[in-house]
């Protein structure tokens, strides 16, 4: 709390608490030595001038969090998947499900499109533009669209994988609910009553952040 009251703007304000955000989503993953070091190589960053404090981190993530993971037993797979990306885990064929025509929300506001796609195209999370499938494989276009974001002029891109091309045919129907690349999975979202018990545990006086 000291470090935030202490901030000279609410620029860095908000940047110290967006970064602790991150740090507090990521602790149960990564080993907690890798995640000072990640929060104080940020902090040089911005000091220096080579970032601001409304930059996005993910440039430094994983190549600083990635090696924290790998060195946990069995975890190899979750760091090659922070590095080169995550499998959609999408069974059987998806060919004639293209669409080339984006949602209004994109086409509307292409300089928010432009934004983003030059940013995620910086950070190495996206490749292109292609003119032709470069893949040896078939490839699916799903359509893209953009909506507002809360308390911010920025807006939210969405890769729309639940579309449905001549019905309800779509990515996201070809995807499992129930199995992982081939293994069961059981996803559940937090309750207040698990929030309840994490403060107990914690005790009082624990700080909560709320992850966007």
């Amino acid at each position: 709390m000291e470090i935030i009251v202490s901030c000279k703007s609410d620029k860095e304000k908000n940047g110290r608490l967006t970064l602790l955000k991150k740090i507090s989503y990521y602790y149960e993953l990564y080993d907690w030595k890798a995640l000072l070091q990640f929060y104080a190589a940020w902090i040089r960053r911005v000091e220096s001038g080579q970032n601001k404090w409304s930059d996005d981190t993910a440039d430094i993530e994983t190549p600083l969090l990635a090696s924290s993971v790998r060195s946990r037993q069995n975890r190899t797979d979750i760091a090659n998947f922070l590095e080169y990306g995550f499998p959609l885990s999408c069974e059987g064929s998806c060919s004639g499900l293209s669409e080339e025509k984006n949602h209004a929300g994109a086409r509307s506001h292409p300089d928010d499109m432009r934004k983003y796609l030059k940013k995620e195209c910086t950070y190495g999370s996206i490749i292109g533009p292609f003119f032709s499938n470069p893949f040896n494989t078939d490839m699916v276009i799903s359509p893209l669209n953009s909506v507002p974001k809360k308390d911010t002029l920025d807006r939210r891109v969405i890769y729309d994988l639940s579309f449905g091309v001549d019905g309800e045919d779509s990515v996201n129907s070809h995807i499992s609910k129930d199995l992982y690349l081939g293994n069961p999975i059981k996803v559940s979202y937090p309750s207040v009553d698990s929030l309840v018990e994490l403060i107990r545990r914690k005790g009082s006086g624990s700080l909560c952040l709320r992850g966007t």
